[in-house]
């Protein structure tokens, strides 16, 4: 057996086994991933949800999470395009010879010189909670929501 710690994977040679520490733990104590799941969080003292499969609310959710992260390209790559400051990023990705093609293809954008730009883009369109589950946002150490 080959066990890579840097790379978190392991390989045996002997029956074929190979795969991450997570798969390693599945096929050694011969469970399913949501029992590992639950044995690790118990041992690591962290609490799961109740219920990960969320129902309507949860698929709700998930659909305006993808719709906020769509926003959010646009937001960015707008800027490139738009805003004055971008103007060095701009000539940056010319000189690159990167294309408009591919500036649109990969979503690649501008962020404004203000943390909370995006949400104050955004949070006509999205609750907070939906922007803040989906990593957009977060609160900072005044309690104010950032991008």
């Amino acid at each position: 057996m080959s066990v890579s710690p840097s790379k978190g994977i392991f390989k045996c040679f002997s029956c074929g086994a190979s795969g991450d520490a997570l798969s390693f733990i599945i096929q050694y104590e011969k469970k399913d991933f949501k029992e590992v799941i639950q044995d690790l969080a118990e041992k690591y003292g962290i609490e799961l949800p109740k219920n990960i499969s969320g129902g309507s609310n949860f698929k709700s959710i998930k659909a305006d999470m993808f719709k906020a992260f769509a926003k959010s390209v646009d937001f960015y790559t707008k800027n490139l395009y738009d805003s004055k400051d971008a103007a060095a990023a701009k000539a940056y990705l010319t000189k690159r010879e990167i294309t408009d093609e591919v500036i649109f293809e990969y979503g690649l954008g501008f962020a404004p010189n203000k943390f909370t730009a995006l949400y104050d883009f955004l949070k006509k369109d999205f609750s907070d909670e939906v922007l803040e589950k989906a990593g957009l946002i977060l609160k900072n150490k005044n309690n104010e929501w950032i991008d």
